[in-house]
């Protein structure tokens, strides 16, 4: 049965994390920015009052200087979309993880049931050419963007492959890939663990899957481990910090502009059994919210380094231009 986890009320998507990977930047010449729209949103829904002299500003890098939040910010329409694939952790692709080595995009991992695994590439592959063209080279960024695709396309990739003196020749036909950003298995008896990579929208039911599942198999206690885990979706955090707070228990306080505080409160009884939560200093936002959480409860031990440290709330607005923004 789906567990109601919190009572929350939301005016917009909220969002708290990714904070690592995009910063405000100029939109390129030829691009259209929907400035009265943004300033509209910023007018509305940035934390502080905004003054008519901000608001004036006809460059929208200049206006995100003036505010001086380095976590609000504008992105393009290609910024946006790959900011969305990190949160949702949902791209159209060939399904592998990869990073520049000695001049190469290299592979370092490839997901199950994806075309990349059901062609038989393998970590340690470099990715010498796409549909032809050289990658030696060539910035990462650039080699994922050829790689990626609409769904049912295909594209060619050459590979190195240590040991191989030839280079391989791949076909793949791009798939809608949806990464798992849980993992979970048990350790040793009566001991499980689950690694949440991100918080992504479905997080908190493949978490309740994950602990059920886990329990089946004669889990006692739990090591749950945010390390590396940059936030997500602010109601996926909720509905797993609800699993370890008491009825009516409050999870969370946001206060917005007007100084109004909003109190987000679980509706679901608290897991009975040990939790040591793991943490690091890429343990952010949504991370810190469910640590935070489990520790002001009582309901579990934190272990590890200083979390990153960050305690503001997003909402990430859609524009008419494809981009979006993040206040």
């Amino acid at each position: 049965m789906k567990r109601v986890r919190f009572k929350a009320f939301f005016l917009a998507l909220f969002f708290i994390g990714s904070i690592f990977f995009f910063l405000p930047a100029a939109p390129a010449a030829e691009e259209i920015v929907p400035l009265a729209e943004i300033k509209g949103y910023i007018k509305d829904y940035f934390v502080e009052e905004v003054s008519e002299k901000v608001l004036n500003k006809e460059q929208v890098e200049e206006i995100f200087q003036e505010l001086g939040d380095p976590y609000s910010f504008y992105m393009d329409p290609k910024a946006f979309e790959n900011f969305l694939i990190s949160t949702d952790q949902v791209y159209a692709g060939v399904g592998m993880q990869v990073e520049t080595k000695d001049d190469y995009v290299t592979v370092v991992k490839v997901f199950p049931d994806t075309p990349a695994e059901k062609v038989g590439l393998k970590p340690g592959d470099r990715i010498e050419s796409v549909n032809g063209m050289a990658m030696k080279g060539k910035a990462q960024g650039e080699v994922v963007e050829l790689i990626r695709g609409e769904p049912g396309t295909v594209v060619l990739l050459g590979i190195g492959r240590p040991g191989e003196k030839e280079l391989l020749l791949y076909s793949l036909t791009r798939e809608v890939i949806h990464l798992q950003p849980l993992e979970k298995r048990m350790l040793e008896k009566g001991i499980g663990y689950i690694k949440l990579d991100s918080f992504t929208p479905t997080a908190s039911e493949e978490f309740d899957e994950g602990v059920q599942a886990l329990r089946q198999e004669g889990m006692e206690g739990l090591i749950f481990d945010l390390r590396g885990n940059g936030g997500g979706y602010l109601s996926s955090a909720l509905g797993i910090g609800a699993d370890f707070t008491g009825v009516g228990e409050p999870l969370l306080h946001v206060v917005n502009k007007e100084g109004k505080m909003r109190t987000y409160r679980s509706l679901t009884p608290s897991f009975d059994f040990p939790v040591v939560v793991l943490v690091d200093g890429g343990s952010a936002s949504a991370s810190e919210v469910v640590a935070g959480i489990i520790q002001d409860n009582g309901t579990g031990i934190l272990v590890g380094t200083r979390s990153f440290g960050k305690a503001s709330v997003q909402s990430v607005f859609p524009l008419s231009n494809g981009g979006g923004l993040k206040l």
